[in-house]
């Protein structure tokens, strides 16, 4: 009987815990300035975020 209940607390707690880790995390904040994007021509880049929430 102990070892029973043993096992279902131990069960529920790994449980939780794959849960918890499985949950999104918040995006990060990125900054970038145009120093670093480089191309031997002029090139016109359309980007296009999509904010979902």
């Amino acid at each position: 009987m102990h070892l029973k209940k043993t096992s279902t607390v131990l069960g529920l707690a790994v449980g939780s815990a794959l849960a918890l880790s499985a949950m999104p995390a918040e995006a990060a904040t990125v900054e970038f300035g145009n120093n670093g994007i480089l191309f031997d021509e002029d090139t016109k880049i359309d980007f296009r975020f999509v904010c979902r929430q």
